[in-house]
């Protein structure tokens, strides 16, 4: 499988942009995009019905997003206050920078 991925993604390196390109001359930009968000969605799709789960059930949990609040626990305890602020730091200098 990573033979054939590895073959494959320099094949839609070159192609992807010309694919674009026509689409782009023949449609317009905007549909571009629509062709983009469509491709996305139905491979999103596709993956999601073809390829099984494989993430063990956990029987703790009493929610699907019981990860994500782990997560948002976590942002709020004291414990971790010092790490935020220096992401948080480094983040507003990098994205004041990239605006400039």
């Amino acid at each position: 499988i990573m033979a054939l991925l590895g073959v494959l993604r320099p094949i839609a390196i070159v192609i992807a942009p010309t694919v674009g390109g026509l689409l782009g001359t023949a449609f317009g930009w905007r549909n571009v995009f629509r062709a983009l968000t469509f491709w996305g969605t139905s491979l999103l799709l596709g993956t999601r019905l073809i390829l099984p789960e494989t993430r063990p059930i956990n029987t703790n949990s009493n929610s699907a997003l019981s990860g994500f609040g782990q997560v948002l626990r976590r942002l709020v305890t004291k414990r971790d206050r010092d790490h935020r602020l220096a992401l948080a730091s480094i983040l507003v200098i990098a994205f004041g920078f990239a605006g400039v």
